[in-house]
């Protein structure tokens, strides 16, 4: 893929659609999964948030359950503010935490960190297969360099600093979503149409800050929201 093509998914949807659109295009290359995470560089890992995850539910909960904020070796990374890149393997005996991820066909991380004078952000790529042609190619690099300061910029430009408020109804949808339920599901619980239970959901994406059902569902999670 082109610089200018991969650039130009950016200008034709909105920036959830354009993640997932953009997760899905980058998998020919072995890229099965996306998140970006950020907070004030102030803050230690307390502070930051995922605000974008393309992984499933059922890694989002592993990962709140076993608290791999504390292990993972990219946010370990990101707080240091002399680095700009980090890669992890899973084959390496010192990452416990990437041994873990091999059960979720995690094998390879390969991160960008983005930083302005209050905010970092950490734009991760996981990889089912070896990542050494983009690691020895400054073209690739500067590509996913590129990619993940558009992305940062993005984020940045649509965080909101005040607490997320959710509605009991909304809170619900979130909840059952949580639990694997589609938005079908939710509604023939909750006595919905699956329309209504889908604008609820991105209420909460928007309220929250964030840009995917995971994001939103470790975001509630962390706020004491579920």
């Amino acid at each position: 893929m082109t610089q200018s093509k991969t650039l130009g998914l950016l200008k034709i949807k909105t920036f959830s659609e354009t993640l997932d659109t953009f997760t899905q295009t980058l998998d020919f290359i072995g890229v099965n999964y996306l998140s970006i995470v950020g907070g004030e560089r102030k803050g230690g890992l307390d502070s930051l948030t995922v605000f974008y995850s393309s992984y499933p539910r059922k890694w989002a909960k592993h990962y709140h359950k076993e608290n791999f904020l504390e292990r993972d070796p990219v946010l370990q990374e990101l707080l240091d503010p002399s680095k700009s890149m980090y890669f992890c393997e899973a084959s390496d005996p010192k990452l416990q935490f990437m041994n873990k991820c091999k059960d979720f066909d995690i094998h390879y991380k390969l991160a960008f960190f983005v930083r302005d004078p209050k905010w970092h952000y950490s734009v991760v790529f996981s990889f089912k297969e070896s990542c050494d042609e983009i690691l020895k190619s400054p073209l690739q690099r500067h590509l996913f360099e590129t990619l993940s300061t558009l992305l940062a910029s993005k984020v940045h430009s649509k965080i909101d600093s005040s607490p997320p408020a959710l509605t009991g109804r909304e809170i619900e949808c979130l909840k059952w979503a949580s639990e694997g339920r589609t938005a079908e599901e939710i509604g023939i619980i909750l006595s919905l149409s699956h329309w209504t239970v889908t604008f609820h959901l991105k209420n909460t994406y928007k309220k929250l800050g964030v840009y995917s059902k995971t994001a939103a569902i470790l975001k509630a999670i962390k706020s004491g929201l579920l």
